[in-house]
């Protein structure tokens, strides 16, 4: 850092504790959007504990917004109100009530993978994949801990009825055009995010999330993220700008070394169109983050969110407060 940016670690810190004590701003976005370099921009920005408010704020001339975040809350309402609208939905097998004794195993068969997670709520807290291998189930939670054996799978599902109603539904394969992208077979996300500027609608940020492996410490999964130009569906590295950590750029190079150049995601006017016909639905929300899988069979929308981080489309586009975002 102080090699690339020429500046002292002296002078990076006296810019920190400015911007950390007199602005409120976490240590971690000063480094994020580079504001140690320059502090004239801190206003710019959008801050994870100040997302939630900044939502409502750019929602407030579109009307009482509470039954559209409703709505995005329940997944499983969700997709029922987007089916009927024929957005491709990625199938749901079942929705188990909470706190029901209702065993897992069932809805498991050999050769095939299923994920379930809780009916509200984000973040995939407790959300786990699972499988069948011999007479065992196996699995593997969200946030990367391994579920070994058939009483961890059990422990899994048990706790995410304790927290919610659970939705269970199929493993989905990525795109072949797509899977080389990623370490190993988990999914591959589109984040779409539509917006809503008086009666147009846009896409305010558009970037896929590739499963890159575990950290080897934490075991938390790793993922890189890669642009796409809205219009053409094309997917592009990251800008020169963002500054990463060693691994972080090795990670991202090992994708990119498997992208062939000009690389378009699949059926991208199929998801936009999508996307932008669900927001219709919530025309009460500035903003949508839509979460899709690109299968072989075309694009699956996982879900849509209010709530969603506004971090990655800032670090990438400019902070949402600048002049020219607003």
């Amino acid at each position: 850092m102080r090699t690339r940016e020429g500046i002292s670690l002296w002078r990076q810190a006296r810019a920190l504790v400015a911007l950390a004590v007199g602005r409120c701003i976490p240590p971690g976005d000063v480094y994020r959007f580079r504001l140690y370099r320059f502090p004239e921009r801190a206003w710019d920005y959008v801050y994870d504990h100040e997302a939630a408010a900044f939502h409502r704020w750019r929602s407030r001339f579109l009307g009482d917004g509470g039954a559209s975040r409703a709505l995005l809350a329940d997944k499983r309402r969700q997709s029922e109100v987007l089916a009927e609208l024929k957005v491709p939905m990625a199938p749901i097998l079942a929705c188990v009530p909470r706190g029901t004794n209702t065993v897992l195993e069932p809805w498991l068969t050999k050769g095939e993978r299923l994920f379930c997670k809780t009916r509200s709520g984000s973040c995939g807290i407790g959300a786990f994949t699972a499988w069948q291998r011999g007479d065992a189930i196996e699995g593997r939670s969200l946030s990367g801990g391994a579920l070994p054996d058939t009483a961890a799978v059990e422990r899994a599902w048990g706790a995410l009825l304790e927290l919610d109603d659970t939705l269970i539904q199929p493993w989905l394969p990525n795109h072949p055009r797509l899977a080389p992208l990623a370490a190993g077979e988990d999914a591959i996300t589109v984040r779409y995010i539509s917006c809503r500027q008086e009666d147009r609608y846009g896409c305010l940020s558009a970037t896929l999330e590739v499963p890159a492996g575990w950290d080897g410490k934490s075991g938390r999964p790793l993922y890189v993220i890669l642009p796409i130009e809205p219009k053409s569906g094309e997917i592009r590295p990251l800008p020169d700008f963002l500054l990463l950590d060693p691994e972080a750029r090795e990670r991202h190079a090992w994708s990119l070394a498997r992208l062939p150049a000009k690389t378009r995601v699949p059926d991208w006017g199929v998801l936009v169109e999508a996307s932008i016909r669900a927001h219709h639905c919530v025309p009460n929300l500035w903003a949508v983050a839509w979460d899709w899988v690109v299968s072989p069979d075309g694009p699956l929308l996982l879900e849509g969110n209010s709530g969603w981080g506004v971090a990655t489309p800032q670090m990438l586009s400019g902070g949402f407060l600048a002049a020219e975002m607003l």
